[in-house]
């Protein structure tokens, strides 16, 4: 459709015996000055005014141009945060360009946008428009990156101006730590500030954003060191299908925990095939849930799991614990207690617990077991797989289309799903899972694995469920 100053023409080329006829659906406003004119008439504008460029001004003065601008009033800049109206004030490299933002390279009349688009704007930048029906059906609402339009249309000789409700702030322009608080991470937020964490200062970050009710059972103690364990003085950022390289695929945290990030898909990809473009990420055993979200000095990415910093070897996170000393002493016991204890080892290991091996097998039957040699190495491997794995690694292993397999020491596929809320490996429910020591991964279970049967019930998964004590051996 033709406009004409922003009037919609809704009739073109009556012919009359002495002219043409357009018709418009309103009456037409005249241009009486430019951009520049139009907003220095009225004081609701000083603050806009005074946050333009030498450059930007002759722009909106020059009456060659034409500009769409979306200008805010003085009372909607005073009603920013104060952190974000200092950074404006003291002219923050990451606000330098936040009239720019608010100002289209050609002129954009209100019935121009048709439903949802993307226009860009001067910095490069591309803001979402909107037009809708208001209830009545008699009229429409137009926005600007969610920023309501007061005032629409108003004409200048080198374009037009719009009055907004709000400052457009996209999130590249927040230092990260505001951009945190735009996500409605404010809990995450305000806790770096009280542990003087001043990631808005870096110049480069990297933040994981953990679940905001995980923060809630955090001990006073732990708060700083676990913060630490999500920032990153890098930038990284994820791409759908990215290949990383061995040296990429490392990151380091503030607190000095070393994370591996990890991008694939569960998905069976053919060839000629790629129809995969969300991204299907890890960093440890955290899944990315969102992405890449820029700030002006970093990147965010939201996480569905606290990540969690280790401290302990393998073999001195499995002797920390009480609940385990029986698994704990098997180990000590059976020829794998050096493996484990190697500076080199890396790998996962499933402990079940001393209720676990208290309920599988009588006092007789365990002082057998301890007796023998071999019984007690095949034992211990089938708990040892030499893979650090997580669960979503675990769990990726099982069925007939599975895309990865891992064995125990013992020789045995070991395979993780989850079964309601709870987990599980093999037959073995989890108790606890994930625990990580700084070569490796330990999950407590419920029950020590068992025997698996070489048959097509092994295969496809449906393994028998497994009782007594002889099928946990060859005997």
């Amino acid at each position: 459709f033709w406009t004409a100053n922003c009037a919609q023409i809704t009739s073109t080329n009556q012919k009359a015996i002495n002219g043409i006829v357009h018709q418009v659906d309103r009456v037409l406003t005249t241009a009486t000055g430019t951009l520049w004119e139009l907003l220095s008439e009225s004081q609701q504008f000083s603050k806009f005014l005074s946050l333009i460029d030498d450059e930007l001004r002759q722009r909106l003065m020059n009456s060659d141009e034409h500009l769409t601008v979306l200008a805010f009033t003085d009372d909607e800049f005073n009603r920013l945060p104060a952190t974000v109206l200092q950074a404006i004030v003291g002219r923050s490299k990451c606000l330098k360009d936040l009239i720019s933002e608010h100002i289209f390279p050609n002129t954009l009349c209100s019935v121009a946008v048709n439903g949802s688009v993307k226009i860009q704007n001067i910095a490069g930048h591309f803001i979402s428009a909107s037009l809708s029906a208001n209830d009545d059906e008699r009229s429409s609402h137009l926005k600007f990156e969610g920023v309501n339009v007061t005032e629409a249309d108003r004409i200048a000789t080198n374009g037009v101006l719009h009055v907004i409700d709000g400052v457009i702030l996209l999130e590249h322009m927040l230092d990260t730590l505001e951009a945190l608080r735009q996500r409605h991470a404010t809990n995450f937020a305000r806790l770096l500030v009280e542990n003087d964490l001043d990631i808005q200062n870096c110049s480069e970050v990297t933040v994981f954003v953990p679940p905001e009710r995980s923060l809630q059972t955090l001990k006073a103690e732990d708060i700083k060191k676990t913060l630490e364990t999500h920032i990153f003085t890098e930038l990284i950022e994820l791409k759908p299908r990215q290949n990383l390289e061995e040296n990429d695929s490392i990151a380091i945290s503030q607190s000095g925990d070393i994370f591996k990030l990890s991008i694939g898909s569960d998905v069976l990809q053919f060839p000629f095939t790629d129809f995969l473009d969300t991204i299907n990420a890890h960093i440890g055993c955290s899944q990315i849930v969102a992405s890449n979200v820029r700030t002006c000095n970093g990147i965010v990415h939201f996480i569905d799991k606290p990540l969690t910093s280790a401290n302990l070897t393998v073999f001195e996170l499995l002797k920390s614990r009480s609940d385990i000393s029986q698994f704990v002493n098997m180990l000590k016991l059976s020829s794998l207690k050096n493996k484990i204890d190697e500076e080199d080892f890396r790998g996962t290991i499933l402990a079940p617990s001393n209720d676990a091996i208290g309920a599988v097998f009588s006092g007789d039957q365990k002082q057998t077991l301890l007796g023998d040699s071999k019984k007690l190495d095949l034992f211990v491997k089938r708990h040892i797989i030499s893979e650090v794995l997580c669960e979503h690694q675990l769990n990726s292993a099982a069925g007939p289309l599975a895309l990865s397999r891992h064995r125990s020491l013992a020789g045995e596929v070991i395979q993780g799903r989850h079964s309601g809320e709870k987990f599980q490996i093999g037959q073995s429910p989890v108790s606890e899972s994930e625990l990580r020591a700084t070569n490796g991964i330990v999950y407590i279970l419920d029950r020590p694995i068992m025997r698996r049967l070489s048959s097509l019930w092994d295969i496809f998964d449906f393994a028998p469920d497994i009782h007594s004590v002889s099928d946990l051996f060859d005997i």
